[in-house]
C-alpha cells in the first residue's frame, strides 16, 4: 500500500496531479487547489485497488485522509464521490448537515442522490459518535495552520505529527502556529 508520497508536481488537472518521485510519476486524485507545476508536494494517500485498476487519492494532512476514509465506509460511496464531497462542501457544512439531518447539502454534489445523502447522514452520525478524536473543525482550522507551517519549510509528516499534539486549550490559529513552531524547533 502506498500511504505517503513526496515529490515534484509535473502535471496538474482539474481533480488530479502527477507527482514525480525517484523517476516515477504517480497520478493522484486530490482536493489540492493551489497547485504549481514544479512545486514540491507531500501527500498522505489512500491506495484504492479494484480488480481492474489502482488509484491514489492524496491529502495534505491526516485529518483529511481520515475523513475521506470515513466517507468511504458508507455503503454506496466510492472514492470519486467522497473526493467530490470533500472538494465541494466545507467540513463545517457537512457536520451541520449531519447534525440537522439535512441531505440537501450533500445532494448538491453531482452524483450524490437523495438516497445516498440520507445514508451518509445516518451512517456517519453513528460513526462520529464513536470517534472521540475526530473533528470536522480540525480539518478546517488546521488547514490554515498546515499551509502556514508548510510555507515555512516544514514537511507534511512533521506538521501532521505536531498538529495532533497541540493542546486543546489553544483555540486561535495564531496560538497553534506559535506552539507548533516552538515544538518543531525543539525536535530539530
Amino acid at each position: 500500500m502506498i500511504t505517503y508520497i513526496s515529490g515534484k508536481i509535473i502535471e496538474a488537472g482539474p481533480n488530479y496531479l502527477v507527482i514525480e518521485t525517484n523517476g516515477i510519476g504517480y497520478k493522484i486524485f486530490s482536493d489540492s487547489k493551489s497547485i504549481k507545476i514544479g512545486k514540491k508536494l507531500e501527500l498522505f494517500t489512500y491506495h484504492h485497488i479494484t480488480e481492474n485498476r489502482q488509484e491514489l487519492y492524496g491529502f495534505s494532512d491526516k485529518n483529511k485522509l481520515k475523513f475521506f476514509e470515513l466517507l468511504l465506509s458508507v455503503n454506496g460511496v466510492g472514492p470519486k464521490m467522497a473526493l467530490a464531497i470533500m472538494t465541494q462542501i466545507l467540513p463545517d457544512q457537512i457536520k451541520e448537515a449531519i447534525t440537522n439531518n439535512d441531505s440537501s447539502v450533500l445532494t448538491s454534489v453531482s452524483g450524490v442522490g437523495k438516497k445516498v445523502g440520507l445514508k451518509i447522514i445516518l451512517e456517519l452520525k453513528s460513526k462520529l459518535d464513536k470517534l472521540e478524536n475526530f473533528s470536522f473543525e480540525a480539518i478546517s482550522s488546521n488547514q490554515e495552520l498546515f499551509d502556514t507551517l508548510k510555507s515555512m519549510g516544514y514537511s507534511a509528516n512533521q506538521i501532521s505529527t505536531q498538529i495532533s499534539k497541540i493542546p486543546k486549550e489553544l483555540v486561535k490559529v495564531e496560538e497553534k502556529i506559535m506552539w507548533a513552531i516552538k515544538a518543531l524547533g525543539k525536535n530539530n
